[in-house]
């Protein structure tokens, strides 16, 4: 149990460390080519915070554990949604205009649908 915590400090503090320094690169690499930092932020670190889904996917589909797979991506946009949502509410007052959620309610509530749909024989493909 102890080795446990121990290993998983460790990592934390590995993965913290490896946060800053890419957040630190990403800084430098706009600051050579003469680009926004705003700019930066949606590209290189976008794909960062993809990266670890990319390699779950990639390990789970070597590995023929596709269920791993659908639940890093389905747990990835529940977590994106409600978090960034929440936090952005938390922040700031949201204003919703009428027309634009009824138009975005519905591609918010038909991914999931569509999800449970394509699942419901337990088998997802082409």
């Amino acid at each position: 149990m102890i080795v446990t915590i121990f290993v998983f400090l460790i990592a934390m503090i590995v993965l913290l460390k490896g946060a800053d320094l890419f957040v630190d690169s990403a800084v430098k690499i706009a600051k050579h080519f003469h680009v926004s930092d705003f700019l930066i932020g949606l590209t290189l670190v976008a794909i960062g915070t993809s990266l670890p889904e990319l390699a779950n996917a990639i390990t789970a589909s070597i590995t023929n554990n596709s269920i791993i797979m659908l639940g890093n991506i389905t747990g990835a946009n529940i977590i994106n949604l409600c978090f960034n949502m929440g936090i952005a509410s938390i922040l700031i007052t949201v204003i919703l205009n009428k027309e634009l959620l009824k138009r975005e309610a519905i591609f918010l509530f038909l991914g999931p649908l569509l999800l449970l749909l394509f699942s419901i024989d337990k088998n997802i493909s082409r």
